[in-house]
């Protein structure tokens, strides 16, 4: 495609506040994007759930089925996840290194966490319990890792049923060393006054570009294969945008890209639960196939995740056809939190 069609809504107008002031030790700022260093995953052949330090040569793994995510705020940016259960547990885990935490028992007496009333035995693992007028019932474990006192917290009741899924749960976690196995990985990635997870291959590579209209560039291993630009256009302040508006943004994309196609393009449209996709495709009918950067297969369009509006643009080959059919799947699954709930 020789030009890239863009329709702004209305550019950063809503979109530039909290979270680009609150990256720390664990934060990486990128003009309006903040990425914490923590990262989770779903391992394909066992459906584990990954827990991963950007740098770290080793990650976790926990069997968490059954659980999805809360759609909740974090509260610190160590954490990984926060996920409930049908049976309404919550879990919530998170990692950090601390002044004079050197092994397991100093990460629970010393550690940067709560302290706990008491402990117990729990499946052949140390846990600290804080009980809650016998309504509710927080476990911690604490296991020390490389450097990394992690807190693995169950909010339950504090009946047996509830205790012996936690204790199947803490009995599944384990530390593996070497490259990250094949999975799906949640990129999850804070926007003004909300987080952004999307699910993605774990081939795709993540990448900023912060001059004229900041984007989040997902890329495959050839990057001539298929690439992918996903820009925040509105609705990351207060403001919730409604769907007529990203209708008629993508009718205008249409429109110009009608001027290139081989054939008049033809919106689409895609709703799951709280999120509508609007895009058509089209094919460039004056493509170079001796250009690498000359795309002939163009998607765009907007996605509306609860009131906050994505624009995408997808550019591949033939040969980039596996990845391009998942793109509407990572749209259509991404999950927007407002952090000021």
């Amino acid at each position: 495609m020789k030009k890239r069609p863009v329709f702004i809504l209305s550019l950063f107008a809503m979109i530039l506040h909290a979270a680009t002031g609150l990256a720390d030790e664990y934060g990486k700022v990128h003009g309006p994007f903040t990425v914490y260093s923590h990262e989770t995953f779903v391992k394909d052949d066992t459906g584990e759930t990954g827990l991963h330090v950007d740098g770290e040569s080793w990650y976790a793994l926990v069997d968490l089925s059954g659980f999805a995510d809360d759609k909740a705020v974090f509260t610190r940016p160590s954490q990984f996840l926060f996920d409930k259960s049908k049976e309404g547990i919550i879990v919530s885990i998170f990692a950090e290194k601390a002044a004079g935490v050197t092994d397991a028992k100093s990460c629970r007496t010393a550690g940067p966490y709560i302290p706990v009333q008491y402990e117990k035995d729990l499946g052949g693992k140390t846990v600290g319990i804080n009980d809650f007028k016998d309504v509710r019932r927080s476990v911690h474990y604490r296991p020390y890792y490389k450097g990394y006192c992690f807190n693995f917290h169950f909010s339950m009741d504090p009946g047996k049923v509830h205790e012996e899924k936690v204790s199947r749960i803490i009995g599944s976690i384990r530390f593996t060393e070497g490259g990250l196995p094949k999975a799906q990985w949640r990129k999850t990635v804070y926007i003004g006054s909300k987080r952004l997870t999307m699910p993605v291959p774990d081939r795709w590579k993540l990448s900023f570009v912060t001059d004229k209209l900041p984007t989040m560039a997902f890329a495959a291993p050839k990057e001539s294969d298929f690439k992918m630009g996903v820009s925040p256009m509105a609705g990351f302040g207060s403001t919730q945008i409604k769907p007529e508006k990203a209708r008629q943004a993508t009718e205008g994309l249409m429109s110009r890209a009608a001027a290139f196609a081989v054939t008049a393009p033809v919106l689409r449209e895609y709703q799951k639960d709280d999120t509508v996709v609007y895009y058509f495709d089209a094919t460039d009918k004056t493509h170079r196939p001796d250009a690498p950067t000359d795309y002939p297969h163009l998607r765009q369009g907007h996605a509306l995740v609860k009131g906050a509006v994505l624009y995408f643009s997808i550019f591949y080959r033939d040969s980039g056809n596996d990845d391009a059919s998942l793109t509407l799947s990572a749209l259509e699954n991404a999950v927007v939190v407002d952090l000021k709930r």
